[in-house]
């Protein structure tokens, strides 16, 4: 019975923007099973896919199929916002401060600031900002001379659950000649 398949997706979680770029994955008995032949798939409608939100997938035994499969299963996975496109300093970066500004996302509730200093990857939650039109935050209090990593997340809330984006990144220096900033996603 296709229900007791286990079902798993290429990304729990996908971008809007790659909202269309999801495939699914059906295992049951040690066999891994072909859409078209062994089940089909329903997905939610072209429009409903970019929004962001909770999927769900329905997978149907195709009737005569070549192992006798019967039943049906369903699976869900996540489409979060996507994250800003940028994100830098201003040119207000002092011995204790620096100002980061990133691109606005569409439909975005707000966005989430994490920091890390130096060269550590244990990134806090520094900020939470709950308008969707903001993007710009000034962390202070900071080291003169120093580095800090920066991650900005955008979140969209939906049916009463958030559901962040994968956070962009940079690095700056507080008061320093080391003003290059680094940009990844």
């Amino acid at each position: 019975n296709l229900s007791n398949a286990k079902v798993t997706f290429l990304k729990k979680s996908i971008a809007q923007k790659n909202a269309y770029d999801q495939s699914v994955y059906v295992k049951l008995n040690g066999r891994t099973l072909k859409e078209g032949s062994d089940y089909t798939c329903s997905w939610p409608s072209y429009d409903e896919r970019r929004n962001v939100g909770t999927k769900t997938v329905t997978l149907t035994a195709v009737t005569g199929n070549k192992y006798g499969y019967t039943g049906s299963k369903r699976a869900s996975y996540d489409v979060v916002p996507n994250a800003p496109a940028q994100i830098c300093t201003t040119k207000n970066i002092s011995s204790s401060s620096i100002q980061i500004t990133w691109t606005k996302v569409s439909g975005a509730s707000g966005y989430v600031i994490y920091r890390s200093k130096g060269t550590s990857k244990n990134y806090k939650k520094i900020a939470v900002i709950q308008k969707g039109k903001t993007n710009t935050y000034t962390d202070r209090k900071l080291k003169n001379g120093s580095r800090y990593n920066y991650q900005v997340a955008a979140f969209q809330k939906v049916q009463g659950k958030t559901y962040d984006s994968i956070p962009i990144s940079m690095t700056a220096y507080t008061n320093s000649k080391k003003q290059a900033v680094q940009n990844s996603k």
